[in-house]
């Protein structure tokens, strides 16, 4: 049991549940629970899919950041990037041909199809992991205290601006129709970030 979620796959007409474990990712039957096959792995993270790849942050700094080609019943890694983290609870996004990462405070950006490492960056965040949303990326930054907006650019992010809040510095925040669902220390806040309600304050 691991702190990960399970995300779904879809492939010819077939849906998939794929699991991050504690030793892999596993694929299952969501209707039997059929375990479909497994891959090494293993950790907190939660996996990103965009169509047949998928990545993951990995426990194991053998393997680090992982990508894989999804199959129905041979998947493989692509690549690996391994590298040390004192966390390993982030989990990463897909955005076109490009997957990011934000572990250690560092903001990590890859291509896609070969993980060669495009840029880096230092970023105020640690454990929570980022949300993309109307391409831009909320983050719960400074332990908590801030959400910050950014613009992933071709060599960085830039930051757009950020608010107190004081949230709770693990969860992430939650993004649908304008607005921002975070959670505090006692409840669950919700923000209104159109782009009117945020020039009226």
């Amino acid at each position: 049991v691991t702190n990960s979620s399970p995300v779904a796959w879809k492939k010819n007409g077939k849906n998939y549940l794929i699991s991050h474990t504690r030793d892999a990712l596993v694929a299952m039957n969501p209707r039997t629970g059929e375990i479909i096959w497994t891959l090494r792995a293993g950790g907190d993270s939660t996996p990103a899919i965009q169509g047949d790849l998928l990545t993951v942050q990995c426990r194991k700094e053998t393997q680090g950041f992982i990508a894989v080609q999804l199959h129905e019943k041979e998947p493989k890694q692509l690549w690996s990037n391994p590298f040390e983290a004192r966390r390993t609870q982030s989990s990463p996004i897909i955005d076109g041909g490009v997957t990011y990462l934000i572990d250690n405070s560092t903001a990590y950006c890859h291509d896609l199809r070969t993980g060669k490492l495009l840029w880096q960056q230092k970023v105020p965040a640690s454990i929570t992991s980022p949300v993309m949303a109307d391409g831009k990326f909320f983050i719960i930054t400074d332990r908590g205290n801030n959400l910050t907006m950014y613009r992933p650019q071709k060599e960085s992010l830039a930051e757009l601006g950020k608010t107190r809040i004081k949230a709770l510095y693990c969860p992430s925040p939650c993004v649908t129709d304008g607005y921002v669902v975070l959670r505090q220390l006692d409840k669950l806040v919700c923000y209104d970030i159109t782009e009117g309600a945020i020039r009226s304050n």
